[in-house]
């Protein structure tokens, strides 16, 4: 009998916890909108769905996908600084930075022994370092402990020990990951989530042209 109270108690904890967890929905500039409107709205070429849940409120909230900023020269300074630290190797300040950079997720791959994303595709460096001025640098987040799926046996994953990547440029989780290219003057171009290496090259020749 004693047994069968608590379960009831569970279950109507439960239910009224339920009940009084409330969604909040918001658009691409973070205004509120409605959920049939957040899910019309959602649109993988501009946007991608994050949800952040507290205590009794859920929030959707959609963001862009590609983002234009610029670090100050103290910001590109200690990034270069702690680049360099990471890398054992020196950041050329004349050169454009492109970070490959790898989420804690997926925990587990999701086919075969080896992930086929196009990234890991030799082809992709051989384009990349055509481009000039640009250097290259993997990174993965502290929490992703699966790097032999993404082929760690031939790339030099560096971990983003301190989350100052994460905390300059990636504030939300995405599978996979995302990717970032820093020109010489601050100038940046971020890409949230899956991406391909079109997507690299095509941003990294634009970043290049910002001042």
């Amino acid at each position: 009998m004693k047994k069968c109270l608590t379960i009831i108690f569970l279950l109507v904890n439960y239910f009224s916890f339920s009940q009084e967890f409330k969604k909040k929905y918001l658009d691409i500039n973070k205004n509120e909108i409605t959920e049939k409107q957040f899910c019309k709205q959602k649109n993988y070429k501009v946007n991608h769905p994050v949800f952040i849940q507290y205590d009794s409120l859920k929030i959707g909230m959609l963001v862009r996908r590609k983002n234009i900023g610029k670090l100050d020269k103290i910001e590109l300074n200690q990034l270069r600084q702690y680049l360099s630290r990471l890398s054992n190797g020196k950041i050329n300040s004349s050169k454009a930075i492109v970070l490959n950079y790898l989420s804690s997720t997926p925990i587990t791959p999701y086919f075969g022994k080896k992930s086929h994303w196009t990234i890991f595709k030799k082809d992709y460096l051989k384009n990349l370092n055509k481009i000039p001025n640009v250097q290259q640098i993997w990174i993965n987040n502290p929490d992703n402990q699966n790097l032999e799926y993404f082929h760690n046996d031939r790339i030099k994953w560096i971990e983003d020990s301190n989350r100052i990547i994460e905390k300059l440029f990636f504030p939300f989780e995405f599978e996979f990951g995302s990717f970032v290219v820093i020109n010489s003057n601050g100038n940046y171009i971020s890409y949230y989530a899956e991406y391909g290496k079109k997507e690299v090259l095509d941003f990294t020749k634009e970043c290049l042209k910002l001042k």
